[in-house]
């Protein structure tokens, strides 16, 4: 503290969540669609994502068609899949389609908030041990986006973790997109809160 004057804070890091990225497909044919993971390109562009056409035959007739509803309606038909952007580095598989990512292969932003607090103490003149402090305290002072997918306990689910699945499934409108997520008080993801305050001490 100096002339009155005082600055605290407090500094918070933490690496992102290992997170799985999913095709929500059979593509195995267990019945079950919640461990099936997508398709990695390595010479595909930053994180972005993509769906699958379906290659399809019908009799010595190839063709590619944006469902297997338009493959002749039957599943015999659809023969493989192509990426709609060949460019992007994750591909959701289809049915009998082979994947290359592991589970937990993809890293989630992480933790990168700055607190602080700013405080002016006055004394008040004729009053002996009197005095006004004025505070300015920021949580999140840099406003640095803070997503929060889950809380990584086995004991109770995350809504965010359960409730966003295309945030991890290529070719969705939330895939990869932290926005959508809250980070916890200021929310939309954890924005800047700034709090003023009065205080008498005697």
């Amino acid at each position: 503290m100096t002339r009155g004057w005082q600055i605290n804070g407090t500094y918070l890091a933490e690496s992102g969540q290992p997170l799985t990225i999913i095709s929500r497909r059979d593509l195995n044919g267990d019945i079950d669609t919640a461990g099936d993971t997508a398709i990695e390109n390595p010479q595909g562009r930053g994180q972005t994502g993509t769906d699958v056409n379906f290659v399809c035959r019908q009799g010595t007739e190839i063709g590619i068609a944006a469902s297997s509803d338009l493959c002749g309606g039957a599943p015999t038909n659809v023969v493989g899949y192509v990426a709609r952007d060949p460019g992007a580095r994750y591909i959701r598989g289809g049915t009998g389609a082979r994947t290359n990512m592991g589970r937990g292969t993809f890293l989630s932003p992480g933790i990168n908030v700055w607190n602080l607090g700013v405080f002016r103490n006055l004394d008040l003149p004729g009053k002996e041990g009197m005095r006004l402090q004025f505070r300015a305290e920021l949580w999140n002072a840099f406003n640095h986006p803070n997503p929060i997918v889950g809380n990584g306990s086995v004991f109770n689910t995350t809504v965010n973790a359960t409730g966003f699945p295309g945030y991890v499934t290529p070719g969705t409108d939330q895939f990869l997109d932290e926005t959508i997520f809250s980070g916890g008080m200021g929310t939309a993801p954890f924005q800047r809160i700034v709090q003023w305050g009065l205080r008498l001490i005697f």
